[in-house]
């Protein structure tokens, strides 16, 4: 964290009301129910609720209700729900419900994505749930769709079929302007779910 300095919100803390920290970090390990103002980062490992402004966020506990920051990152096991406002990424890996908004969004193969949301970018692993989400308002509409396949079990160069399916049904469900990303450093693009290209990857 740079030397920067660290507050700590436990069990002997005031588990309510506002904290405010002009220069540092705040750390969240027991219940708290209030508003953080922070010009630093802001990890939340326990159960917080209420709102945060903060440049960075990282939640392996739990969160619920207003979220502000340039950068978001819920962990495997944690847990946000409300209005999420990102000037930045955000990165699931766990779960995040309600009403986002961010530059870019990236689900991972344990992410879950629950309600609206907002983004220019969109990147979707295998494995990861959005099948409850609501995504490309027409405001703000992805520039594009990007799903990232792996190998199959099996050990083949391509994906599983199934892996491979899901992915066509989430592009046909979003319709919008996609890349598929196959193990093997080709590309399938297309536009609206009409017309399929394949492309060598340039990585």
């Amino acid at each position: 964290m740079g030397g920067r300095a660290l507050t700590t919100i436990d069990a002997e803390s005031a588990q309510h009301g506002l904290v405010e920290v002009s220069h540092g970090d705040v750390k969240v390990v027991d219940r708290f129910d209030g508003k953080i103002c922070a010009t630093g980062r802001v990890m939340v490992s326990a159960r917080a609720s209420g709102e945060i402004r903060a440049e960075d966020v990282v939640v392996r506990g739990s969160f619920r209700g207003r979220l502000t920051c340039k950068t978001l990152i819920v962990c495997e096991h944690g847990w946000v729900d409300g209005e999420v406002s990102v000037r930045g990424e955000v990165t699931v890996a766990g779960t995040l419900s309600g009403a986002v908004t961010s530059a870019a969004l990236s689900v991972h193969s344990s992410g879950r994505l629950v309600g609206r949301a907002r983004c220019k970018e969109l990147r979707v692993l295998p494995g990861a749930e959005t099948q409850d989400c609501e995504i490309n308002h027409a405001e703000s509409k992805p520039s594009r769709y990007v799903v990232w396949l792996g190998r199959s079990r099996q050990g083949q160069q391509g994906p599983s079929f199934g892996a491979l399916r899901d992915a066509l049904l989430f592009v046909e469900q979003h319709n919008g302007p996609f890349e598929i990303n196959l193990p093997n450093g080709r590309r399938l693009r297309g536009d609206n779910g009409l017309e399929v290209s394949a492309s060598p990857s340039p990585i």
